[in-house]
């Protein structure tokens, strides 16, 4: 998600104010002139896919690394995305890209340390333009707005990635991923989107404890957007966060674009249909709520620790940036339920758009679609496919399926660890009653039977891409994966089941 790393809404104005003592940004490109002859092109209605391959990587077990990936798009024309899709085999815990020239980040494509080039979120953001961000742990997430609203790469751009690599299990791993843009014709622009990110810093969730964090953001930054346009909102926190809110207030008024409650490792952005519009932006108020089981205070951080984060895109003439920061938080009270509840103002700034936002020209709305020319056949991801049935005939012990299966790819960041889905949790010791023998609360059929795959909820979930059982067709698991599991891990499931499904 964005601004991954820790950094306080301070720093965020020193980067802004740093970034307007060389070139001065300029103010938001005025709407265009309407065209002398009104005929569109003749191939004003295409569009077009292009797909970048991320080159696969490999993690060892438990591996976490965070870096940075460039893909140069060679594109000698602006590109006007109107949708973006991500999808990743795994081990991609969450990404943030952006948008910036060529020459910035110099150095050769694919993966490189962050810190190598100086890399950094804001300052990424503000010297291009964000393009996507990926909810924690999805492998499969679409971002599309209403037609006509876009986000603009202009010509000769290179498109930059700040990764957080994760193996949840502990065999070795390669993983890849695949950036697709749909692009539109220049003469279908109606409206090039500007970024908003808001961040509360500043947590502290108490040991064995639910908490909220309650931002109130207002002032001069928001006088200065006035008519605001939202089209598309993303919450990131990880596995102990529980709800996510966003309120945006006109004239006192409340009116709620994001109400989301929850995790299952799957994609948390919403794209408004319609986009909520305000004839003037008076205010904000976003907040996280968490369910801490350690027994330790969680703060900011990757690991355990936790985020809360918001993208939005919206039709406006500013760049919103507000949050708080280290030591910020102003005041805490414990509620009747025993939830902690922090609260605290925002620190803001709305940056001006820069050229990078400019809307499409007479010639470009006047030409044909123009995109890159690929170097040869970029491989399209992977879809899914049913389980291969490897053959393998050594023992399968409820130790290694766990280790290997339901703590990495079932437990953390994801549906059955401290969310519970279906009041199933998979990474403690109560993991194997509450599977071996014990009926499913989607359908009256056991998790595991032992001794017969086929009769156990757990291996079709695991092993069939749209597994159907009493007339429910139900989703494969992991939750919002495109593919199965690797065909061994299946494998390594149905091989304890057939042999017994002992403890």
């Amino acid at each position: 998600m964005i601004l991954p790393r820790f950094i306080s809404v301070f720093a965020i104005l020193v980067v802004t104010s740093a970034l307007g003592c060389g070139e001065p940004a300029r103010e938001y490109p005025a709407p265009r002139e309407p065209l002398p002859d009104p005929e569109m092109p003749a191939d004003a209605l295409s569009q077009a896919r292009v797909v970048h391959a991320v080159t696969p990587t490999t993690l060892e077990g438990s591996e976490e690394t965070m870096t940075c990936y460039s893909w140069t798009v060679d594109n000698e024309a602006a590109l006007y995305v109107q949708s973006v899709d991500f999808q990743n085999e795994g081990s991609f815990h969450h990404s943030n890209w952006f948008v910036v020239p060529e020459d910035v980040y110099p150095g050769d494509d694919g993966f490189w340390p962050c810190a190598e080039r100086d890399f950094e979120d804001v300052s990424a953001a503000l010297a291009g333009t964000v393009l996507f961000a990926q909810s924690t742990q999805a492998q499969q997430e679409s971002m599309t707005f209403e037609d006509g609203a876009i986000i603009r790469i202009p010509a000769r751009s290179k498109i930059v990635g700040g990764v957080h690599l994760l193996n949840l299990g502990p065999d070795p791993r390669e993983t890849a991923a695949w950036l697709s843009l749909d692009v539109i014709h220049p003469a279908l622009v109606e409206t090039v989107l500007s970024p908003i990110m808001l961040s509360y810093f500043d947590l502290s969730i108490p040991p064995e404890s639910r908490a909220t964090f309650v931002a109130g953001c207002s002032g001069a930054a928001f006088e200065e957007i006035g008519e605001f346009e939202l089209h598309y909102i993303l919450p990131h926190y990880h596995r102990t966060g529980t709800s996510a809110k966003v309120t945006v207030f006109e004239g006192g008024e409340p009116t709620v674009v994001l109400d989301h409650a929850g995790f299952g490792a799957s994609a948390m952005g919403r794209t408004l249909e319609p986009p909520v519009a305000f004839d003037n932006l008076g205010a904000m108020e976003f907040s996280c709520g968490y369910d801490n089981p350690h027994d330790q205070t969680l703060t900011w951080g990757v690991g355990i620790n936790e985020m809360c984060v918001f993208l939005g895109f919206a039709d406006s003439s500013r760049i919103l940036i507000a949050g708080v920061g280290p030591g910020e938080t102003t005041g805490t009270y414990v509620a009747e339920d025993g939830t902690f509840t922090s609260n605290a103002s925002c620190s803001s700034v709305a940056v001006p758009r820069s050229i990078a936002y400019a809307p499409p020209t007479h010639e470009e709305i006047a030409g044909p679609l123009v995109v890159p020319i690929s170097d040869g056949l970029v491989p399209e991801p992977p879809t899914c496919e049913d389980d291969p049935l490897v053959d393998d005939a050594s023992v399968a012990t409820f130790s290694e399926v766990q280790a290997r299966v339901l703590v990495p790819w079932c437990s953390f960041s994801s549906c059955h660890g401290e969310a519970g889905a279906g009041g199933l949790v998979l990474h403690d010791e109560g993991a194997f009653s509450a599977l071996v023998g014990t009926t499913s609360t989607a359908v009256d059929m056991p998790r595991v039977t032992p001794g017969d795959p086929d009769g156990s909820y757990l291996y079709r979930l695991l092993a069939e891409c749209e597994p159907e059982v009493q007339g429910i067709t139900a989703r494969h698991m992991p939750a919002g994966a495109p593919t199965l599991l690797d065909p061994a891990l299946v494998g390594l499931v149905r091989r304890w089941i057939e042999q017994g499904a002992a403890e």
